[in-house]
């Protein structure tokens, strides 16, 4: 065993973060130049895409699982599952496209307080080629070909967040719209030549229909996950006005900005997991290996989260029509670390084919998440109430995460020793100073206080952080000279 720069994991990681920091950028550069007004239209446009993006019907979520913990006739079986996930995707996502075209043929004004039939056919476009982008990526990380996918992901982001510098307000959007669609044909092409598998472009009624039967409980699984957050911003688009949408959208971009990294690292070694979980019969391995992906991955969450509120105050030096924003967005990035504590018993679910246990979890949260926001904006309440109704759910949809995986796992233990898990009292702590000091000008020093909560008693496992680091992300396989 040796130590390798040239990791293939290491360098994607790194080429992540540079991405990430240009689309970071990027949103910086729209929320700047459209203004809070037209960031909310872009807001709800970007809102409706992630909506559209579930139109694959699970088979992206299918690839994954079916060709990770597939059975012993997987290497011939590859092709044709592969061809008929990209097949049936397209065809799925083009049905959009068909609706899309009538409705502004026949001019139906669709959601008019955010012109959104201006731009209703672009975006449908767009969602066939991300979708079927996003099955491609799928198919060549199992393969761990991570190198093409860098490729689309870093060229996609410098030319996005070039193209933010051009246009100013609508012109803008519509720039950005059609330049999203421009890289992901581009994209497409590029990971159809680069596919690890010799596609077979004919359609399996029979594949389809299995692909569907396990992409289906998958969709409904990850879409009860993210409807958790989209939830809230949909009930904000619909009952509040354009300006408030900008201020939840800077929000969700930040969030993404400053967790992606980290879920990149968790997208990268998910196929992994999945097929240790699902293989090992071992149980206290199984908790040992859920418990230390847990503990590190949490921390470095939190910590990255703890560590952008600290700087917000920058951020609103260049955007200073957003300040009053502050309080959300502390209030949305924690709920987004939140959400993400629970990705150990996440994968140990889905290993254990228990998705649409995790499913019922997500839709009981979605369903109380929806429900409390439109009572708060019912009530006319501030909308800083409706994200202290997202954290809620957050807390309740991890917990009974936990509670699911320690079942999987035939252990006992009490409601507050599963909330201690991922909530220990100085991360309690932290979070209520952090969001108390969103309400001041100071806010950093509160956000000091809460970064020294939480590290201070970490100090003694980082060391073990970094071993864990080297052996899993650092460490190639050894080869024979």
């Amino acid at each position: 065993m040796k130590l390798s720069k040239k990791n293939p994991l290491v360098l994607y990681l790194l080429n992540k973060y540079i991405s990430y920091a240009l689309l970071f950028f990027r949103g910086l550069i729209l929320a700047k130049f459209l203004g809070p007004y037209y960031f909310g239209i872009w807001g709800f446009i970007s809102l409706t895409l992630q909506y559209l993006s579930y139109t694959s019907l699970g088979i992206n979520y299918a690839v994954t699982v079916k060709l990770s913990i597939g059975d012993e006739k997987r290497n011939t079986l590859d092709g044709s599952f592969a061809s008929n996930a990209i097949i049936s995707t397209v065809l799925f996502s083009a049905l959009i496209t068909i609706v899309a075209i009538t409705i502004k043929v026949t001019g139906i004004n669709l959601f008019p307080k955010y012109d959104f039939l201006n731009y209703l056919v672009v975006v449908s476009l767009i969602t066939v080629f991300a979708n079927l982008q996003q099955v491609l990526i799928n198919i060549l990380r199992v393969y761990k070909k991570l190198l093409p996918i860098a490729i689309v992901e870093s060229v996609s982001a410098i030319i996005l967040a070039s193209s933010a510098l051009i246009f100013r307000d609508n012109q803008l959007i519509n720039f950005q719209l059609y330049t999203m669609l421009v890289v992901d044909v581009i994209g497409s092409i590029f990971l159809l030549i680069m596919s690890p598998v010799k596609l077979q472009f004919r359609m399996d009624k029979k594949i389809v229909v299995a692909m569907l039967k396990l992409g289906i409980p998958l969709l409904i699984y990850n879409l009860s996950f993210y409807l958790i957050s989209i939830s809230v911003r949909t009930v904000v688009s619909a009952n509040y006005s354009v300006e408030i949408l900008g201020y939840f959208t800077l929000a969700n971009s930040i969030s993404n900005a400053t967790l992606l990294g980290l879920q990149s690292v968790a997208w990268a070694v998910y196929p992994e997991v999945l097929a240790k979980f699902s293989t090992s019969n071992d149980i206290n391995a199984v908790q040992n290996r859920i418990n230390l992906v847990n503990t590190f991955y949490n921390l470095s969450c939190f910590l990255s989260i703890f560590l952008i509120i600290a700087l917000l105050p920058l951020v609103f030096i260049f955007l200073p029509k957003y300040v009053s924003s502050m309080p959300i967005i502390n209030v949305l990035l924690i709920s987004q670390a939140i959400l993400l504590s629970s990705y150990g018993y996440n994968a140990l679910a889905v290993s254990r084919k228990k998705q649409n246990e995790v499913a019922k979890i997500g839709i009981f949260t979605v369903v109380f998440v929806t429900i409390g926001s439109v009572l708060v904006a019912y009530q006319k309440v501030n909308y800083f109430w409706i994200t202290v109704i997202a954290l809620i759910g957050s807390v309740f949809y991890t917990i009974m995460q936990i509670k699911l995986g320690t079942q999987l796992l035939q252990k006992k233990e009490s409601l507050v020793t599963s909330i201690s898990k991922f909530l220990p009292a100085n991360l309690i702590y932290a979070i209520i100073i952090i969001i108390v000091g969103g309400f001041y000008k100071s806010s950093y020093i509160f956000s000091i206080v809460g970064i020294l909560l939480l590290v201070v008693p970490s100090i003694s496992k980082f060391k073990e952080f970094i071993d864990f680091i080297k052996n899993n992300l650092l460490v190639v396989e050894s080869t024979e000279e």
